[in-house]
């Protein structure tokens, strides 16, 4: 709007702002939702109506950051001082700014048709060859593959997570360490942890979950215990959990445990650990969530938990969609092969069917549901999936197609599928980049 900003994203941004108290951030589910894992811990503060903005909004209080609390608002008298010595350049330093700004523009257009002249375009960089047991970055500019960093475990199905500043976590399951990746180098780093590991068919393996909240991580341990890690891999101490842990999450000022021989999850403060919040869920759980009112738990064909944070209890919501087959609308019951949270909605992973579909979490219904996948589950342990979002897109693992989708959660079209010479399994967003671990097969 000439020189000024306008639109419905600023009208929004003004109405959510005016239901903040004093001192306080607030920001949408959409807003929260751009910033998975980056260390910023919200409370929920309900569902607002915005003056002139159609539909419901559910708000979100900034509380803290790498899990330091926010600060205090200053006094009226140092807020006083502090907007006296904020003042605008005078005109003339203005004008003379864009003056040079505009013939620094001009220099640097002539500079570059030169150097193109003389040296020509520069050569496509050779791709990236992706390897087993290792780590892969997606730019989600180009929506290529840019970087493969070789891994110390296999990452089978195992969850990663981005540990702040610069670095995703890896779990290894069998060898019982976190492998760990400096994402601004793209290389390796010493791994971390040393896990005693659960015993399951005569063999010790750890859980596949690992996550970071509270300024620390949390990893699967031995028999019924998450371990606490500091951020540089040491084990700082532990929380018992009456079943053994298998998938993380993080939400609501806990720690969420998915416990696959309980078929339960688990919820605990890590400040008050022994105050449980317990769920019981379906026994063929895939994935863990937490956000948009609730902690969710897909799980396979028995439908999605819904999981009150508080309580613990939970509602299954059974994913019903139709799709044409022979030209004709069939009614289909979907399976919940993975789960996550973004842009105000649940989404479903559904590689039985090739599928993702959108929840409202309010509702707690299917609102949509999108093809995606060309092929469906092929074998045992191919439909475990992985959904972020990240970037404005959502992000899909496929394990049978070999490939990661990225998916219009507007549109629910598909903005590109990404090929794996091997098997993509969990997804980070970390260093402006989508991380994918690739299995060993």
């Amino acid at each position: 709007m000439g020189r000024k900003l306008g639109g419905v994203t600023v009208h929004a941004g003004a109405r959510v702002m005016s239901e903040a108290q004093p001192g306080e951030v607030l920001v949408s589910g959409v807003m929260k939702d751009l910033v998975p894992a980056s260390g910023f811990t919200f409370e929920d503060r309900g569902v607002h109506t915005l003056k002139g903005i159609d539909g419901e909004w559910r708000l979100f209080a900034l509380t803290a950051v790498d899990g330091n609390p926010r600060p205090q608002p200053v006094g009226p008298d140092e807020a006083q001082r502090v907007r006296e010595k904020i003042a605008p350049p005078p005109i003339v330093q203005r004008r003379a700014g864009r003056l040079g700004i505009a013939a620094l523009a001009v220099v640097v257009a002539v500079v570059t048709v030169a150097t193109y002249l003389v040296f020509g375009p520069s050569p496509a960089a050779p791709p990236i060859a992706v390897t087993p047991r290792s780590l892969a970055a997606i730019d989600p500019n180009s929506n290529q593959i840019v970087a493969d960093v070789l891994l110390q475990v296999d990452p089978a199905s195992s969850q990663i997570t981005y540990v702040p500043p610069n670095e995703v976590w890896v779990m290894g399951r069998a060898e019982q360490v976190i492998a760990r990746v400096d994402v601004n180098t793209r290389a390796a780093l010493p791994p971390a942890g040393g896990f005693g590991g659960q015993v399951t068919n005569s063999a010790r393996f750890a859980g596949e979950g690992v996550v970071y909240g509270f300024g620390s991580v949390w990893a699967c341990g031995l028999a019924n215990r998450v371990d606490e890690l500091a951020i540089s891999g040491t084990v700082d101490g532990s929380v018992r959990v009456p079943g053994p842990p298998d998938l993380l999450a993080r939400g609501f000022g806990r720690i969420w445990v998915a416990s696959y021989g309980r078929a339960r999850v688990y919820g605990f403060d890590p400040n008050a650990p022994a105050e449980l919040v317990t769920a019981r869920v379906g026994s063929d759980f895939s994935g863990i969530a937490a956000g948009e009112g609730a902690v969710w738990v897909s799980n396979g064909g028995d439908g999605l938990s819904m999981i009150n944070p508080k309580t613990g209890r939970a509602k299954t919501i059974h994913i019903w969609f139709k799709r044409n087959e022979g030209g004709l609308p069939v009614t289909v019951e979907g399976f919940a092969s993975g789960v996550g949270i973004g842009y105000g909605s649940v989404w479903v992973a559904d590689t039985e069917n090739g599928y993702i579909h959108q929840i409202d979490p309010i509702a707690r219904r299917v609102i949509h549901s999108y093809p995606i996948a060309g092929r469906v589950q092929e074998s045992i342990g191919d439909y475990l999936s992985t959904v972020i979002a990240a970037d404005g897109s959502l992000w899909v693992t496929e394990p049978s197609d070999r490939t990661i989708v990225r998916v219009d959660p507007v549109q629910g079209t598909v903005l590109a599928t990404i090929p794996v010479p091997f098997t993509p399994r969990s997804l980070a967003f970390a260093g402006g980049d989508v991380w994918v671990t690739v299995g060993s097969s």
